[in-house]
């Protein structure tokens, strides 16, 4: 694999596009099996809903009042499990799917005794129907061709069974999986979400509604998958050229054996190939020759800031740090490639242009919250950027997650893993053993005097404020999602940790072979 990073020509490229393929397979089907069935199954609702819900109101020509996000529901809004109906009527439009059941009652979700059919019920991380997806009276069209009347609904535990009028269908008749036509129209109703601009539900909307390879939601998050996948393989690649190959390598596998990242790398909402774009970026004006021109790429690395505050301000802190990692340790390199001041300038570059980036999509943000930009921001700024934050004290909002300490939070994500970190090492104490062996690697090179010393060790510590910054910044997040942030870890902590261990354990190995040979 080492190698296969570093290829030229067609063999470098075949290496290349193989890395991704699989990349995407893991990210779209955990066909590796990193994440358990439950996590990689739940990260497809919730947040997710959102995007599926413009889809829909695109679809249905709903309006959403300049709302680029939104759930969709029937008749009234419960922001229930009942949003994540639209996962089917995205993939099935105005058709239902009955549960494919068979045992003694049911035939592929048909009744065998009674005119009677089945429908498997949204709950908590459980894809299905809404409650109150059909109406009595209600007229429904089957496969074979005959039209029949809602007669009765009844809601039972996961299920919904759904009576319908006449003699029950013959279900020898209908094609399976059998789709069931609804032909009265439906109220539905649009709850729009304005806390970010929604980029991401312009996006998937316009590929569902112009390509039809794209028109079901597992094809859209296999496009999502994808893009995450090239995105980080080829930031693995250029971690290969400026850390060693071992250090690409170990990037590589330490996001495709993560839980968080194979559970969240499809996700729609998300859309977290955003989230290592600028630092792809920054690695390829790192490798630039000191003095050659990087215009083109500054200006790349703004919209990559752009484009991800479009799609929502979540982590943002981390990964502008983490794109800035690279400069930050440069200077502890036995042999560092830019001369400090010249370095200096760069983060200040990139620091202004991330804040250019942010200012620009707020201002975006701020058209579709009120009458004017001007009101937009400020409604943006007093009920959304300092929820999370101790501001949201002083100016008398509601306080989220402030009652808890900040060592409380640091202990919960440092100290009580609640998922296995890599590797499926499923112990709450896993991450804290890999710290204590990283620092004993660092102590190890500094007493050997090893030539990397000083970079490594502030491989770490740099490595590890793309992490701290947004757990100690928006604490209040972090209190409330711990279903979420611990994925930070992986905005370059994890794999530089482990990468660390590696090298101390190489260096014993050599020392104790020089030793004994």
């Amino acid at each position: 694999m080492m190698n296969i990073f570093h290829q030229k020509g067609l063999v470098g490229f075949i290496g290349l596009g193989l890395m991704i393929l699989i990349s995407t397979l893991i990210f779209s089907n955990n066909i590796t099996k990193s994440a358990s069935e439950f996590q990689f199954r739940s990260y497809r609702d919730g947040s997710e809903a959102l995007v599926l819900g413009k889809i829909f109101a695109d679809l249905e020509n709903i309006s959403t009042n300049q709302a680029n996000l939104g759930f969709i529901e029937k008749d009234k809004i419960t922001k229930n499990a009942n949003v994540l109906a639209n996962y089917m009527r995205i993939d099935y439009p105005n058709s239902l799917i009955p549960v494919d059941i068979n045992d003694l009652n049911w035939s592929h979700g048909f009744g065998i005794s009674a005119p009677i059919f089945l429908l498997a019920r949204a709950e908590i991380a459980k894809l299905g129907y809404a409650e109150n997806e059909l109406k009595t009276g209600q007229k429904v069209h089957f496969s074979n061709g005959e039209t029949r009347t809602i007669t009765k609904i009844e809601v039972k535990n996961s299920f919904i069974q759904v009576y319908y009028s006449g003699a029950k269908i013959d279900f020898a008749q209908l094609k399976f999986p059998s789709q069931i036509k609804i032909l009265d129209a439906s109220n539905y109703v649009f709850d729009e979400y304005k806390s970010q601009y929604g980029l991401q539900g312009i996006f998937f909307s316009w590929f569902y509604k112009h390509f039809y390879f794209f028109s079901t939601v597992y094809s859209l998050q296999f496009l999502c998958a994808a893009l995450t996948a090239i995105v980080l393989v080829l930031l693995c690649r250029e971690y290969g050229f400026v850390f060693g190959k071992a250090f690409g390598v170990i990037f590589l596998i330490s996001v495709l054996e993560s839980p968080w990242i194979v559970s969240i790398a499809r996700n729609l909402y998300w859309v977290p190939f955003l989230w290592f774009f600028p630092s792809l970026i920054t690695m390829r004006i790192y490798r630039k020759s000191p003095d050659s021109k990087k215009s083109v790429l500054y200006i790349l690395f703004l919209t990559a800031i752009f484009l991800k505050s479009l799609t929502g301000y979540e982590y943002l802190s981390s990964i502008v740090l983490f794109s800035l990692a690279i400069f930050f340790v440069d200077p502890f390199y036995p042999i560092p490639k830019y001369d400090v001041k010249v370095t200096i300038k760069i983060i200040s570059v990139l620091f202004v242009l991330s804040i250019l980036g942010f200012g620009l999509a707020l201002l975006f943000h701020g058209s579709i919250r009120s009458d004017s930009i001007v009101n937009g921001v400020k409604n943006i700024f007093q009920s959304e950027a300092i929820k999370y934050t101790q501001l949201s004290k002083v100016v008398g909002n509601i306080s989220l997650g402030m009652d808890m300490t900040l060592w409380d939070v640091l202990k919960k994500y440092i100290v009580h893993w609640e998922s296995p970190v890599i590797l499926r090492l499923n112990n709450p104490f896993v991450f804290v053993t890999l710290i204590i062996f990283t620092c004993l690697s660092i102590l190890l090179q500094y007493l050997i005097s090893d030539r990397f010393r000083h970079r490594d060790f502030a491989l770490v510590v740099f490595m590890a404020l793309p992490p701290l910054s947004w757990l100690i910044l928006m604490k209040g997040h972090s209190v409330i999602h711990t279903h979420l942030n611990y994925v930070l870890w992986n905005f370059g902590f994890l794999p530089t940790i482990i990468f660390v261990i590696w090298r101390g354990l190489w260096l014993l190995i050599t020392k104790y072979q020089k030793v004994f040979s």
